[in-house]
């Protein structure tokens, strides 16, 4: 492979796992999950986020967010509706688990995590810059979307299954009810500040 082509593959494999390794609320929730409900019965919502963001990207590349952009008040809407999930996300953070995973509590379903990609303002900033400044141009849409989904499938999905891992591993470190309560609250303390990085996207 010669340089031209790595000057235009490495920037979106690189995009791709810094956004996808570093804290942000997807993560926070994932790490959360782990936690109080083990990395199998996380799968859903892990799966979720890795369909949910790959759609809007395949949306956004075939001109749909045209309209985040030209229209402010989509983009108010979405902080509004994003900032209200988050809320109702880190009560249920902050409520769930016990010392037994198994036992307690309901992870969120594909549906869910799927469907929060599209009011995550975040998401849409990432999917709208990956697509107008460092999608390959093949001059094929196929070949783009194929090559955002294998970077995906190589790279997103190991980098936030790190972050259930990370979970499930306080899970053993942290058995009482009691110290597991506080790693909840603080997690969903975290999610919560959040909302104003967010809004201000």
């Amino acid at each position: 492979m010669d340089s031209l082509s790595l000057a235009v593959i490495i920037p979106p494999i690189y995009l791709i796992f810094v956004t996808s390794i570093t804290p942000g609320p997807n993560n926070i929730m994932l790490a959360a999950s782990g936690m109080n409900f083990g990395y199998k019965r996380s799968l859903p919502h892990l799966i979720g986020i890795f369909s949910g963001f790959g759609l809007l990207i395949i949306l956004c590349a075939i001109g749909i967010g045209s309209l985040y952009e030209n229209y402010p008040i989509l983009r108010t809407i979405l902080r509004f509706l994003s900032a209200a999930y988050l809320i109702y996300l880190s009560y249920k953070i902050a409520t769930a688990g016990k010392t037994k995973l198994k036992d307690s509590g309901k992870p969120l379903t594909w549906l869910e995590a799927a469907s929060f990609q599209f009011i995550n303002p975040k998401a849409w900033v990432m999917s709208l810059t990956f697509i107008s400044s460092i999608m390959p141009d093949f001059n094929s849409l196929w070949l783009e979307m194929a090559f955002m989904l294998a970077i995906g499938i190589c790279i997103n999905f190991p980098c936030t299954s790190v972050w259930v891992l990370f979970g499930k591993v306080m899970a053993r470190l942290f058995t009482s009810d009691k110290t597991r309560k506080i790693i909840n609250y603080v997690m969903a303390g975290m999610l919560l500040l959040m909302i104003p990085i967010l809004v201000l996207l």
